[in-house]
This record gives C-alpha cells, sequence and structure tokens, in this order.
C-alpha cells in the first residue's frame, strides 16, 4: 500500500494525546500584556488590602485611645508622627515636684518643731496638693516615718504620673532648662 491510499481517519490521530494536550497548552497560553495585567490587578488587590486594613487599625487605636481619656491625635493613618520633646508635660511634672517639694519640707519643719498633729497641720496648710495625693495612712506615717522632702516628692511625681523611673523628672529639669524661650 502506498502512502496515497490511506484512510483520512488515520492521518488524523496522527498527533498523540500529548502532543495535543501541549499544543492545546500553548494556544491557550496568556500574552506576556495579559500576565502584565494580572500582576497589575493583584498589586492593585493587595495594596487596597493593606490600606484598608491600616485604616480599621487606626480607627481601633482611635478608639482605644478615647476610651484611655488620652490626647487623640489628629494626624492622619499612616501619617508619619512628628518627634519631639512633650514640653507641658515635663513642665507639669518639674511643677508638681517642687510644689510637693515645699510642702512636705513645710511639713517636716513642723514636724520637727514637735508643733502640731496631722489634723493641725490639714487646718494650717489647707491648700496643700500633699492632702489630696496622700491616703490617709500615708499622711499619718509623714508623722512617724523618717523623709527627705525631695526624694519623697520625686517618689510621689513619679507614681502620679505612671513612670517608672525617677531620672524621667530629671531628664525633664534639663529639657525645659535647654528650652528657656
Amino acid at each position: 500500500m502506498s502512502a496515497e491510499s490511506e484512510d483520512p481517519k488515520e492521518s488524523k490521530s496522527q498527533f498523540s494525546t500529548e502532543a495535543k494536550q501541549r499544543i492545546l497548552a500553548e494556544l491557550t497560553k496568556p500574552t506576556e500584556a495579559q500576565l502584565d495585567e494580572r500582576r497589575r490587578q493583584e498589586t492593585e488587590r493587595i495594596a487596597d488590602e493593606r490600606a484598608s486594613r491600616a485604616v480599621r487599625l487606626y480607627a481601633l487605636e482611635q478608639a482605644l485611645v478615647t476610651k484611655q481619656g488620652r490626647k487623640v491625635s489628629k494626624s492622619k493613618p499612616n501619617a508619619r508622627r512628628e518627634r519631639g520633646p512633650d514640653f507641658e508635660t515635663s513642665r507639669e511634672r518639674v511643677t508638681l515636684e517642687d510644689t510637693l517639694r515645699a510642702e512636705l519640707g513645710s511639713v517636716k519643719s513642723q514636724i520637727e518643731k514637735g508643733t502640731g498633729t496631722l489634723k493641725q497641720m490639714e487646718e494650717r496648710f489647707p491648700n496643700f496638693q500633699l492632702w489630696k495625693i496622700l491616703s490617709s495612712k500615708e499622711q499619718e506615717e509623714l508623722l512617724t516615718e523618717e523623709f527627705r522632702p525631695r526624694t519623697y516628692a520625686r517618689t510621689l511625681v513619679t507614681r502620679k504620673f505612671g513612670l517608672t523611673s525617677t531620672e524621667t523628672i530629671k531628664k525633664d529639669r534639663q529639657k525645659l532648662r535647654g528650652r528657656r524661650p
């Protein structure tokens, strides 16, 4: 039999199934432009998800800050926070320490003179902030325990502002000294 007398059905099956699949894959393979478009869409989707997550996180942080009573920043999400010393808080701490030191010095001098009880001191110095800060037990201990006004004042300020180190107040003083408007 010659090649010309072959059956047409046999010529169609000259490609194996595997070859057909390779050809089909080549024909349906996305072009480079299509791949670029898919990458761009995926990148945009990821960026949108991140932005959405950042906005949700910012809203949750603001709700938490508001709930805790702290100052709420007016900055936008993802905006860089401007760093710098908080002179207002430093001034509050230093002023309170100075006030408490003076008040404790007055109390100590009254104790050393042996004049008065706690009740008499409260009547003599009714505007002292010390009475608002100290518990009644601590006020009584002022009469019985030895203390240094400066050290005790610094400890009270540290406690009131929730600081972990008394060095913070020293640094506050340095900050304010260096500023001098």
